[in-house]
């Protein structure tokens, strides 16, 4: 027979006041039972608190489908080709594909990891479109690896893909972006007919680069090979690595005089080494 049992239920109140205030002076049989009995009051009270109509879980494991279906296939809606008229709405993302409707914008629902713990279904929806659907095509969840896939998810949806930069970043990505510009401009009219593989149209590769660069010489990278294409090489050479103006203009000009290791050589299959430094580090290219 359990020491429960024999006790009174005003001795046993007495010791859980006791217990609530001071547990330390009550015995350890004691204490573990009062500790089991708040585990069991608040398992029980929070089990009735999330009992919900039948109807409102169905839709809410459909807003779940929603959200995963606009991470999956939200590119489809994104405005990325300039030529076309921008869409607007795809068969597979719309709400009643769901069953859900415009009577459901209002509730509440619970987001899981996603944006907040729990918002309208309109908030979700305009979430998800600002996410995935404006003029940044995200085609993720091909990745096998759930960390992986969580990652991106994280860094993506808190700011609906679109990050903060300081009045810095911001300079430095325009002045990148104005140099890639100007270089194949030059080029264009300086070595007018040369096959050069431009980079025209995807000048945002610079910064991109620039910032990928310095950011593993602030992790302590030390080497870092770029396996790079025909498209955007010479401007990659010059932006990136900081080959001298003047030795890609030479290698244009194809002067023996000059004695380049692989005259002759196509421009675009020229590489380059050089080292960076970042933040007082040194970063080989």
């Amino acid at each position: 027979m359990s020491i429960v049992s024999n006790a009174s239920p005003e001795y046993i109140e007495h010791l859980y006041l006791i217990w609530k205030e001071s547990p330390e002076q009550l015995p350890a049989s004691w204490r573990a039972y009062f500790e089991g009995f708040e585990l069991g009051s608040e398992n029980e009270s929070s089990a009735a608190e999330k009992t919900v109509a039948p109807e409102h879980a169905c839709k809410q494991s459909a807003v779940q489908s929603l959200i995963y279906r606009y991470r999956d296939i939200g590119h489809l809606l994104a405005c990325t080709d300039p030529l076309s008229y921008c869409p607007t709405s795809h068969p597979m993302l719309d709400l009643e594909a769901f069953g859900l409707g415009s009577a459901d914008l209002g509730t509440v629902y619970l987001c899981g990891r996603f944006y907040k713990p729990q918002a309208t279904l309109q908030e979700i929806v305009d979430s998800l479109q600002e996410t995935y659907c404006r003029s940044i095509g995200v085609e993720y969840m091909q990745i096998q690896n759930p960390q992986e896939r969580q990652w991106l998810m994280d860094r993506m949806e808190p700011v609906r893909n679109r990050p903060e930069f300081t009045l810095e970043e911001k300079t430095r990505i325009l002045w990148k972006l104005m140099a890639a510009t100007l270089f194949e401009q030059f080029l264009h009219k300086k070595f007018l007919g040369q096959k050069r593989f431009s980079l025209e149209g995807s000048e945002s590769l610079i910064p991109l680069l620039d910032r990928l660069v310095h950011e593993a010489g602030r992790r302590q990278v030390k080497d870092i090979v770029l396996g790079m294409s025909h498209r955007g090489r010479l401007n990659v050479l010059s932006n990136i690595f900081g080959k001298p103006y003047g030795t890609i203009f030479a290698e244009y000009e194809d002067n023996i005089e000059h004695a380049f290791v692989g005259e002759g050589d196509v421009k675009y299959h020229k590489g380059f080494s050089t080292n960076i430094e970042v933040e007082g580090h040194n970063v080989h290219l």
